[in-house]
């Protein structure tokens, strides 16, 4: 049977069906309890669909009990699909046992020219080894226009973040790239591995930074600006800078770039607890203003050290200029 689009969201269901000829399967089992048993279960499954060239597994959520074995189990029936193109696997897991890198990477490794790539590894204690191992299957796919990948809350410094950096600095068609280290420990020259590895991309259209809580600094912020100085045709743009001890100089220094970003139809940056002070936040305003008008614009600078007479003139500044269209302004 032809089947062009599925969605499920029980396992039971799923493990009770046989689609060969499905193109583009949606699975998520986010909202169930998954063990080994299940998880090894699933990737039987999946062994049947050897014709998908679109996968989106979500096995998210802390109720989940997976260790090795079902990590294994999902990555040899994912081996057999050979024709994948688009992969998006989400195995955020507060609460997973004993995560094995290898195995996860073992889900990506046969894979030869997918376009598109989803890894969501929030929180599950990988550390530079494992950055390195995961650095090394990025690597083999010089194809992709789309990257997005979760590394939140793990044990990854600037070790790692050079591994992945090295990874993705030849994508030379990538047009997407979602990078997020909340709350790892990149610093300084964790970002300066990334800022030069994504300096020379040339198409891209749309980029995501999640830099929150890294101790990257003045020099750190510098680095990034440098990157993205290019990036003209840019139309969405998200850059969260929260916690990282950032002053004035370096908020003046990203605005000063991407005040010429004059394609923008969406935008979202954060300095949530830096000391910009009243110069870097007027300096980041002044460059938003030049924008579209038709954007979506999302700005957070609470707790940045700004008088209550600035925060309320920058917001009535914003309110006006963009009158009308979705905004989230905190100020």
């Amino acid at each position: 049977m032809l089947v062009i689009n599925k969605t499920m969201y029980q396992v039971e269901e799923f493990l009770n069906s046989c689609f060969p000829l499905c193109f583009t399967l949606n699975l998520n089992f986010s909202f169930r309890k998954i063990n080994d048993e299940l998880a090894i279960q699933i990737g039987q499954g999946l062994s049947f669909c050897t014709n998908l060239q679109n996968l989106a597994l979500d096995i998210s959520g802390s109720q989940h009990q997976i260790c090795g074995d079902g990590i294994k189990g999902l990555a040899e029936g994912l081996y057999k699909c050979l024709n994948l193109r688009s992969l998006l696997i989400n195995l955020e897991q507060k609460n997973i046992i004993g995560v094995d890198t290898e195995n996860i990477v073992k889900i990506l490794e046969n894979y030869q020219s997918p376009s598109k790539l989803f890894i969501d590894l929030n929180d599950n204690s990988i550390c530079n080894i494992g950055a390195e191992i995961l650095a090394k299957i990025l690597q083999k796919y010089q194809n992709l226009t789309g990257l997005i990948l979760y590394l939140n809350k793990n044990n990854i410094d600037e070790k790692g973040a050079q591994s992945i950096a090295d990874a993705i600095q030849s994508y030379e068609k990538i047009t997407q790239l979602y990078l997020y280290f909340y709350k790892c420990s990149i610093g300084y020259e964790g970002i300066q591995s990334i800022a030069k590895a994504i300096k020379n991309y040339r198409n891209i259209n749309c980029l995501r930074l999640d830099l929150n809580s890294n101790q990257i600094g003045d020099e750190g912020v510098k680095r990034i600006a440098e990157s993205i100085q290019n990036y003209q045709n840019i139309t969405q743009f998200d850059l969260d800078l929260s916690q990282n001890s950032i002053s004035e100089d370096g908020a003046q220094s990203l605005a000063n770039v991407i005040k010429n970003y004059l394609k923008i139809t969406q935008c979202r940056l954060y300095f949530r607890n830096n000391c910009i002070g009243e110069i870097g936040a007027s300096s980041i305003v002044n460059a938003i203003l030049n924008y579209p008008k038709n954007q979506k614009l999302e700005l957070g600078m609470m707790d940045c050290n700004l008088g209550e007479s600035l925060k309320i003139s920058l917001k009535s500044q914003i309110k006006t200029c963009f009158k009308g269209n979705s905004l989230k302004v905190e100020i």
